[in-house]
């Protein structure tokens, strides 16, 4: 099955804001990334992002990653000052767990 049909799959049977949703829509957000398709990458890491933050709250080890996936999609782009937009939230959440 690909990632798109498992995500729709998923969207059509869980909860909105379900983390599986999130983590599926990483998943698309890496492929679309990875084939020049930005402004809808951009668009996939944010959604996941929104869900992971209201179904585990800001300071989840899982949100920590999700913005350090962004930062990362930012950092390829040289989009440098919305990387540090990205990456200052995403440190606080590894301070607060112990991870810095």
């Amino acid at each position: 099955m690909s990632h798109q049909r498992s995500l729709e799959v998923r969207e059509t049977c869980l909860d909105p804001d379900d983390t599986s949703i999130a983590h599926s829509l990483q998943l698309q957000a890496d492929i679309h990334a990875q084939t020049g398709k930005l402004m809808t990458a951009e668009m996939l890491y944010r959604q996941s992002l929104d869900i992971l933050e209201a179904s585990l709250g800001k300071t989840h080890p899982d949100v920590g990653r999700a913005l350090y996936m962004l930062a990362m999609f930012y950092q390829k782009q040289g989009k440098l000052v919305i990387l540090l937009c990205a990456v200052y939230p995403w440190l606080y959440v590894m301070q607060w767990h112990g991870s810095l």
